[in-house]
């Protein structure tokens, strides 16, 4: 059975290593107000999802109450034109 309603099929689910609608529109926001420096506490496991955003790791692992931890940063400002 299809399940198309009055207003067409339901809507596609994201999968999961899909940014959603409102991580871009953060980015955006970010960038529209020169916003410069994003940080984020990484899980280690996360790691290689920030960087496919183009964060970039800013010091060792930190290790708090048992939690271990990568402080990564986001520059939001394009690069500078290569002369």
């Amino acid at each position: 059975m299809n399940r198309v309603g009055p207003s067409g099929p339901p809507p596609r689910r994201r999968l999961a290593h899909e940014p959603s609608p409102s991580s871009n529109a953060s980015i955006h926001a970010c960038r529209a107000r020169d916003a410069g420096r994003f940080p984020v506490s990484s899980n280690l496991n996360a790691i290689p999802v920030y960087r496919k955003f183009g964060f970039a790791e800013t010091g060792p692992v930190v290790r708090s109450h048992g939690i271990a931890f990568q402080p990564m940063q986001w520059d939001t400002r394009p690069d500078p034109p290569a002369v």
